[in-house]
C-alpha cells in the first residue's frame, strides 16, 4: 500500500501560509502578555532596572553595548571598545583612522563584566545602554534598549523630567511611572 500522498502545489501553499500564520499569531500572543517571553510585569522590569541606575551614576557610564561582535564601554575611566565589525559597532566611539581598537584594559575588562553581570540580574536581555547626566553630574535620562524581537524593537527609559512623546506611529511609550517608560518601535 503505497501511504506516501502527492502534494498538490495549492495544499504545499495552505500548509506554508498555516504556518506563516500561526507564527505571526505566536509573535504576537507574546508581545501581548509582555514580549520578548518575560515573566513579570514592564512595571517590575523597570524597577529591576532601577537598581542598575546607581551603578551607572557612580562609574558615570555613559555607553555600553554587549553583543557577540561588539562590545562597548564608555565610562569615567576611559572608552573601551572591540568589535569584528567596527564600521557597525554603532554606539561606540567612531573608530580611529589607524584601524586600531582601544582595547579593554584589565580594569576595563572587570567593570564590563560587572555591568553585564549587574543588567543579567534583572532578567531583562539588556543589549545596550545609554545614559546622559545633568551639568552636575546627576543621572537624567538612561536608554536600556532590549534584544529585539523583529519587527518591533523595545526598550526602557528612564527620563524623570522629560515627557517622552511617541514618534508619530513609528514609535509608542507607555508611561510606567517614577519617571519610566517603555517604548515599542516598528521597524518596518
Amino acid at each position: 500500500m503505497n501511504i506516501v500522498r502527492k502534494l498538490s502545489f495549492s495544499s504545499v501553499l495552505k500548509a506554508c501560509l498555516a504556518l506563516v500564520g500561526f507564527l505571526v499569531l505566536l509573535h504576537l500572543v507574546s508581545w501581548v502578555l509582555g514580549g520578548n517571553a518575560w515573566l513579570f510585569s514592564r512595571k517590575f522590569a523597570a524597577d529591576q532596572l532601577s537598581e542598575v541606575l546607581p551603578m551607572l551614576e557612580v562609574s558615570r557610564v555613559t555607553q555600553f553595548r554587549d553583543q557577540d561582535w561588539c562590545k562597548v564601554l564608555i565610562y569615567d575611566e576611559g572608552e573601551y571598545w572591540v568589535s569584528s565589525h567596527p564600521t557597525t559597532c554603532v554606539l561606540g566611539p567612531e573608530p580611529r583612522q589607524d584601524g586600531e581598537q582601544p582595547s579593554f584594559s584589565k580594569v576595563a575588562n572587570s567593570d564590563f563584566r560587572k555591568m553585564r553581570n549587574r543588567l543579567l540580574l534583572t532578567g531583562l536581555n539588556v543589549r545596550s545602554l545609554y545614559v546622559r547626566y545633568t551639568d552636575k553630574g546627576d543621572l537624567m535620562f538612561a536608554e536600556f534598549n532590549l534584544r529585539h524581537s523583529w519587527p518591533w524593537y523595545s526598550r526602557f527609559t528612564y527620563s524623570p523630567n522629560e515627557i517622552l512623546s511617541d514618534l508619530g506611529g513609528e514609535a509608542t511609550n507607555y508611561i510606567l511611572g517614577d519617571g519610566w517608560y517603555f517604548t515599542i518601535e516598528d521597524w518596518l
